[in-house]
């Protein structure tokens, strides 16, 4: 009796204690900010759901008030980066469950005409009494970048790895909640720049913080040093896989326990995790057969090594399906010149040829001045639809009225998920969908280059559909 008594009250404490720090894990961080010169724009919270593909997705979003001011709740489970985006522009910083922050803001003048797939713009905001967390890893940051100015040059010639280990900083005086994240941080940054200035990233380097806990994609110290080990460690690097014998082996449709094999070669790879985080990975960076690649994806989440690496395969083959060739094209509802909503549903039925667009923007003008031919050959079978990114609703206005399209023009404004949603990574930008409003081809040919003839292919094939009847 005495002893069932004892066994009940050391699990009810076992559950106690366990479940107070999922509470305090679940506790919500409360960020908030001013920035003069955003107001009434739309401020986005990202946070990377995936440290292996390295995707942030957006978390929420909130529009800056006229005051300047913004605020944020959101739960973490772990100290994790966010990044606050405003016409992508950024800034990052680290948040801990249970948190508040504050940032104070200068003000900001936008250039709405950076491409923000080349230019990562910062966002002025400043922590305004940083918390011990960040304050120790900005001085962390601030130390390592002086150090590389100085000695670069030395330890790449020298192949001195070991004089990163004078950048490392003491944790004791940090709270204890952030002492195994600050050395973590530590550990694995130093390793990964010992990676970067090694002409050779030796077996001794994966080994020693590859192989110091299991592969935990959500822990984003571990996967800072896995991210940076595995560039070009296949190719260039391993001792033991060829690569080209590999990519074969890959495009030909080997088996998974065959890849497996191969890359069990490589004692860098003997655990099992480890090496199928490696593979998709791999799948993920590099230009494989896409059957083969879609192919061992789905084995890798079939076989299931663990719950995060067949997640991170599902999130790999996601992004491998998004704007291909037959997939379903992403909604979008924008207001025409004359205000009214038009949503892209009620566009099936026909072919569209979209195309994104600045006021401002030569090449894009002097492409919809060639587009009135293609609009007037094909326009009974194909919908022709002109979306405008200006970040001012008067220029699409006052140029709509200038040039008079026959076509439908639509105002998105510079919407940041839009942009990002369709990879427009480019302006003038081409989408062409069919009437299911699958995509065709996504970026499609401009009137520039060959488009007319798969148009005037369309339009002849659906006018003999419809004599055919």
């Amino acid at each position: 009796m005495k002893n069932s008594t004892l066994f009940a009250i050391i699990v009810w404490m076992s559950l106690s204690v366990f479940a107070s720090q999922n509470v305090q894990a679940q506790q919500p961080v409360t960020i908030k900010g001013t920035l003069p010169g955003a107001e009434g724009k739309t401020i986005h919270l990202m946070i990377t759901s995936d440290y292996l593909v390295e995707n942030e997705t957006l978390s929420q979003k909130t529009t800056v008030k006229n005051d300047g001011t913004f605020s944020f709740d959101v739960i973490v489970d772990a100290i994790a980066p966010v990044t606050l985006s405003v016409n992508f522009y950024t800034f990052t910083f680290f948040v801990a469950p249970g948190e508040n922050y504050l940032l104070t803001g200068k003000n900001i003048v936008f250039d709405n005409n950076i491409n923000p797939f080349i230019i990562k713009p910062s966002l002025p905001l400043t922590l305004s009494e940083p918390d011990p967390l960040n304050r120790f890893l900005m001085q962390f940051e601030q130390k390592r970048e002086l150090f590389e100015m100085e000695k670069y040059q030395d330890i790449f010639n020298s192949q001195n790895l070991s004089a990163f280990d004078a950048l490392w900083m003491p944790v004791d005086a940090l709270p204890e909640k952030y002492q195994k994240f600050c050395t973590d941080y530590q550990t694995y940054t130093i390793g990964a720049l010992k990676a970067n200035y090694s002409k050779k990233r030796s077996l001794k380097l994966g080994t020693t913080y590859l192989g110091k806990e299991k592969p935990d994609i959500s822990n984003y110290c571990y996967m800072l040093f896995f991210n940076t080990f595995f560039d070009e460690y296949l190719p260039y690097h391993s001792n033991e896989i060829v690569f080209p014998v590999l990519q074969q082996s890959i495009n030909k449709a080997a088996s998974l326990s065959e890849i497996s094999d191969i890359l069990k070669k490589d004692p860098v790879f003997l655990d099992d995790e480890l090496r199928m985080l490696f593979l998709v990975k791999l799948l993920e960076q590099y230009p494989f057969r896409e059957s083969s690649v879609k192919k061992l994806l789905n084995d890798i989440v079939t076989s299931k090594p663990s719950e995060q690496i067949a997640k991170a395969a599902q999130d790999v083959l996601r992004q491998t399906n998004t704007l291909q060739p037959r997939t379903t094209a992403p909604a979008f509802a924008f207001p025409n010149v004359a205000g009214k909503m038009v949503k892209s549903e009620t566009l099936k039925g026909k072919y569209l040829y979209i195309n994104f667009f600045k006021t401002n923007c030569y090449d894009c003008l002097a492409e919809m001045e060639l587009m009135k031919d293609l609009y007037n050959k094909n326009n009974r079978f194909i919908e022709f639809v002109s979306i405008c990114l200006d970040n001012d609703a008067d220029a699409f206005q006052t140029f709509s009225k200038n040039h008079q399209y026959p076509w439908t023009l639509l105002y998105a404004g510079y919407e940041q998920e839009f942009i990002l949603q369709w990879q427009a990574k480019i302006i003038p930008y081409y989408i062409l969908i069919d009437k299911e409003y699958k995509i065709i081809s996504c970026p499609a040919p401009s009137p520039i280059e060959d488009i007319r003839h798969t148009l005037e292919k369309i339009s002849w094939e659906e006018q003999r559909r419809q004599r055919g009847r």
